[in-house]
């Protein structure tokens, strides 16, 4: 869809049309129901970016319309109001995904205020990638694969709340991106994000980091120090690398997701942590609680919602785009004229397995943007290791035998098919003839084959 779109479900019509006239725009199309039934059908026939609806409708509740969008578009944003001042229907609302939970009369500017929250945070969708399928760009992530708009959907879900989330996946697959997200997408949004990666600080330093410490709590505690809790007051804490705390600092921690509150190092009162946490591991945190080495009771605080993260061999469909997306973005960086990619280029890139995931991809297209001098990046450009996997992955073509062919015909037949498959790197193809690299090239002038 080009336009982002609007539905309003209330009862009373006049208020639900003023609603539709305060939200109607160039660039947005508003749509009204009166009926639970009358929503269902428009639902049908559009899918929504936005629903706002009242809890008491003809022919049901908005908590039941709230739970079949979720069921059908979990990317659709329901925003419930209502004159009821119930904590109970509220906490009810939030296990439904109601994203928002308004009192009437609702205010404009707030209503007018959560619309441009949630809408500047759906996925953009961009030009169809080389092989015709639509590309997203969803806060910075970029994918064509029906794994990531599932995790798409799930940061969506779960932004809406103020759940615990876990994001679990290898290095350099994105956790960081993916708890960005998910604070964007959150009431939370406005606050800071903290990013805190435990793995990197000295074990006896990370309490000190995460909550603070008090003057002389220990040697070389000069001064007072705030922590990244009291830093990260009113949005989003990420823990990455969570799997690398001592047991004292998760018991710390867990006392925090339990009680809401802290204790500087040295210090005596408590602090409130007005924080949601997000949480992050490239390791099996549940092998590790069943080897002791970390807190079963920690571990399902902070695995409320879990989001995994898929490595980028699991999904090769997203090397391409991800690619011309690292690409563009360099080539603005570096402030040089865009370049294009080469097909055994693209080719390479599809046929590597990318240990390093996404982070390894970029640092790959940025290499290749920095050494090249022409306007296409070449297979010659790429590090040995992602080209000669690559090769090595690559099948010999079997050619079709002429029924008269003779021994020098095969022989030929299989050198250039060798050759081809390894774009003529000819220790390569040596090694795939099983031949030495001087009678390899024998062959070529004695064949008379020249690279095409």
């Amino acid at each position: 869809m080009s336009r982002r779109t609007v539905l309003i479900v209330d009862d009373d019509r006049t208020q639900a049309e003023a609603l539709a006239d305060l939200l109607h725009g160039d660039d947005l199309k508003v749509d009204v129901a009166f009926t639970l039934e009358g929503a269902a059908d428009r639902l049908a026939r559009l899918p929504y970016h936005v629903v706002f609806s009242d809890l008491h409708l003809p022919g049901g509740s908005g908590l039941d319309l709230a739970r079949s969008i979720r069921a059908r578009s979990p990317a659709t944003v329901v925003i419930m109001f209502t004159g009821e001042r119930s904590v109970d229907t509220a906490f009810r609302a939030s296990t439904y995904g109601v994203a928002a939970y308004l009192q009437k009369p609702v205010d404009p500017d707030r209503v007018r205020g959560l619309v441009q929250h949630y809408l500047t945070r759906l996925p953009e969708v961009m030009p169809r990638s080389q092989d015709g399928g639509e590309v997203q760009n969803f806060q910075g992530m970029v994918s064509q694969s029906r794994v990531m708009e599932r995790v798409f959907q799930q940061i969506q879900l779960c932004g809406r709340t103020g759940t615990t989330v876990l994001i679990r996946g290898e290095s350099g697959t994105g956790k960081e991106l993916v708890a960005q997200a998910i604070h964007a997408c959150s009431p939370r949004g406005q606050g800071p994000f903290v990013p805190v990666h435990t793995g990197a600080l000295p074990r006896e330093l990370v309490a000190s980091e995460l909550f603070g410490h008090e003057r002389g709590a220990f040697t070389g505690a000069v001064a007072p120090h705030r922590g990244k809790f009291e830093e990260a007051e009113g949005g989003t804490i990420f823990l990455d690398e969570v799997n690398t705390m001592d047991e004292r600092t998760q018991i710390s921690l867990l006392r925090v997701l339990e009680t809401f509150r802290f204790t500087r190092v040295g210090g005596k009162g408590e602090q409130k942590a007005d924080v949601r946490v997000v949480a992050a591991s490239n390791r099996d945190l549940l092998a590790l609680v069943s080897d002791g080495a970390f807190r079963e009771d920690l571990y399902y605080r902070l695995a409320v919602i879990t989001i995994d993260l898929p490595p980028l061999r699991e999904r090769r469909e997203d090397v391409v785009p991800l690619a011309y997306h690292f690409l563009k973005e360099t080539c603005s960086r570096h402030e040089r004229a865009v370049v294009t990619m080469d097909p055994k280029f693209r080719q390479a890139l599809t046929e590597f397995d990318w240990p390093g995931n996404v982070r390894q991809l970029r640092n790959v297209i940025e290499n290749a943007v920095v050494l090249c001098v022409g306007d296409h990046l070449t297979a010659d450009l790429l590090p040995g290791m992602v080209y000669r996997r690559a090769a090595e992955a690559r099948p010999v073509a079997a050619p079709l035998l002429p029924v008269d062919a003779t021994l020098g015909d095969l022989e030929r037949m299989a050198v250039r098919a060798a050759l081809d498959s390894t774009n003529w790197n000819k220790n390569q193809a040596a090694k795939r003839l099983g031949i030495s690299r001087r009678a390899l090239y024998n062959k070529i002038a004695r064949f008379g084959i020249s690279r095409p």
